[in-house]
This record gives structure tokens, sequence and C-alpha cells, in this order.
């Protein structure tokens, strides 16, 4: 008689060999993810805003995008030119409804790349990403960005992250308390050529974090480190554009400077000499003479010498 067990095990052997694979990692990735890229590129315009469900009072069209710069490291700092450079992640995530379907219809595949390069380079990418630009950059986005490959999910969710460098133009404050100043220096971005009607800006959790798992973040030393950071956003109209709200994003960047190096050579060597100057007012008059005397001698031996 066979045990119950095994006679379980022979009934669900076969079950469990004709299940399709539940992930999107099978041998067939390859061709189901080229088929489903030509149906979702096919009569897709990478120029016009994607549909969402917006839950905004004042647009129903376009997306809301979430924005995220993850700080890796400080590059430099010029206090005399107004510049700051930060090496940086710049995150972006929106939902797309063109981008959408249904993962049993691709062999489960629930995950597709595009290629992208800047929303004004359309010939180069693929689908619709957000025109967000940092106001007050020395150097576009376009240049100091990177190009990376965007990512949709099966329910529309688009992620587009990007590494570079952010050259900021400032207007830094605090340098009165040299060497012991916190500099403060303010980023703007916003949208340019999509307002919040098509393309509304919001936060990504706090709007920012910090790079700590890769061991090459930071440095071993450096004169300025970031040690606080403020995020805030407001609304605006323009004049060329008064019924059209535009959203634009502050980020307030707080760097402290490396302050023992200026201590130990420029600080306490001067307060040192300056108390020691004030020590002949302590000395007896007969002590003053001597030290006086051995002065001039030193003095005479010096010129006789050259």
């Amino acid at each position: 008689m066979v045990p119950r067990c095994q006679l379980a095990a022979l009934f669900l052997l076969p079950l469990a060999r004709a299940a399709p694979q539940q992930s999107g990692f099978g041998v067939t990735y390859t061709d189901d993810a080229t088929r489903l890229r030509a149906d979702l590129l096919r009569q897709y315009d990478s120029v016009v805003p994607p549909r969402s469900q917006r839950t905004v009072n004042y647009s129903k069209s376009g997306t809301d995008v979430a924005m995220e710069i993850r700080l890796f490291k400080v590059q430099g700092v010029d206090a005399s030119l107004g510049q700051m450079r930060l090496k940086v992640w710049v995150r972006m995530s929106w939902h797309d409804m063109r981008l959408s379907w249904d993962p049993a219809a691709y062999g489960n595949v629930t995950t597709v790349h595009f290629r992208t390069q800047h929303p004004t380079n359309a010939e180069n990418t693929e689908i619709w990403l957000p025109d967000i630009q940092l106001y007050n950059a020395n150097i576009g986005n376009e240049f100091s960005l990177e190009t990376g490959l965007a990512s949709a999910t099966s329910d529309g969710l688009v992620f587009w992250s990007r590494p570079g460098l952010i050259d900021t133009l400032c207007k830094f404050s605090g340098l009165v308390a040299f060497p012991f100043d916190v500099l403060s220096c303010s980023m703007e971005w916003g949208g340019w050529s999509y307002s919040g009607g098509f393309q509304g800006i919001a936060l990504s959790g706090k709007g920012y974090s910090t790079a700590t798992t890769e061991q090459t973040a930071g440095s071993s030393y450096q004169e300025y480190s970031i040690v606080g950071m403020e995020v805030g956003s407001n609304t605006v109209f323009y004049d060329a554009y008064p019924n059209e709200p535009w959203t634009v994003v502050k980020y307030t960047v707080k760097l402290g400077r490396a302050s023992f190096y200026y201590s130990l050579l420029i600080l306490l060597p001067t307060v040192l000499i300056t108390y020691l100057s004030f020590g002949v007012f302590f000395m007896s008059h007969e002590a003053r003479l001597c030290a006086r005397s051995k002065a001039l001698a030193n003095s005479e031996s010096t010129m006789r010498g050259t």
C-alpha cells in the first residue's frame, strides 16, 4: 500500500511541472521582453506627457514626478567664484499608463528597460522624460549628468536614475566666521518646458539621501563636508504663463569647513606668539637689560659674519 504522503507527492508532481514560472527570469525573457517593448513603443510619442491618475485639483493631464538627490561626495567648493560641485545620483520616478501591461501575457515579465538621453534629444530617447532643470546651474544637467536606462514596471511606474556632477552657482553666506564657518548654498529645481499642468514635482521621501553603503563614498580628507540639508517647495506663476503653476523645489546645502588645519597651523601659532610678546612686561628690570644685551651681541656677531 502506498503511503498517503507519497501518493500526494505523485499527484502534485505533474502539476508542479506544468505550472509556469512565476518569475521574470525565465529562459524566454529575451523573446518576451522584445515583444513587450515592441508593443509598448508602438505609436508611442515621447514628447507628449504621459497619462496617469493625478490627484491635484488644478490638472488631470500629465503626471507627477517624485525626485530625490542621493549625495555621494563634495567634489569641490570655490567660495571666491561662488561655485559648489557635488557628486550625486539624481533619481526621478513617475507613472506613465502607456507603459503598463499584463505580465501574464508576456511570460511574467514585470520590468523592462528603455534608452534615455535627454528630453530634448527625442531621436535617442524612447519614452517621455521629465524636463526638470537646475535653475542656478553653472553647467546644464544634460552635460553634467550621465545617461542611463529607465526601468518601467507593469503598473506603469517608471524609475530613472543618473549619476553625475551638479555644478551650482551659489550666493554663499556664513563666511564671516572663518575658519569655523558653515556655508549655505541653495539649489532651485523646476520644470523648464512643462508647467505643473503637465508635470508636477514632488519629493520622494525627504527629497535626498546620503550614500553610506558604497566604500568609495565620501573622501579621506576634504575641506568641506555636508553637515545639513533643508528641502522645500513652492508654486510660482510667470507672466508668460499666468494661468499655469510652476513648482520649484529648493535644496539648501549646509557645508562645514574642516577647521582643524587652520586651528593648528594658523590660530594656535598666532595665539602663542601674541602671548609670548607680552611676556616682556612680566620680566624684571635686570632680566630685560640682560635680554637686551644678548640681543645686541647676537646682532653684532651676525653683522660681522656677513
